[in-house]
């Protein structure tokens, strides 16, 4: 079918147009370093989690681990 219409545009001296776009969706990590300060907003943690001193937690903490899951408040 298609190259039957690209004959007749060429018998009747028609130009024909191929217009191709292309969605390309990228996902960027991003790495964030904290020496001091604080992270407002959700955050999420795949993997494992190391903390070298304190963690002091206003609002609770819900941890999922296999097997079940916990909740602290």
């Amino acid at each position: 079918m298609e190259r039957f219409i690209l004959w007749l545009a060429k018998v009747f001296n028609v130009t024909v147009e191929r217009v191709v776009t292309k969605e390309v969706i990228k996902k960027v990590e991003t790495v964030r370093y904290l020496t001091n300060g604080e992270i407002k907003g959700d955050v999420s943690i795949d993997g494992n989690l190391l903390i070298n001193g304190s963690l002091t937690v206003n609002g609770g903490i819900t941890c999922y681990k296999k097997g079940g899951n916990y909740e602290r408040s």
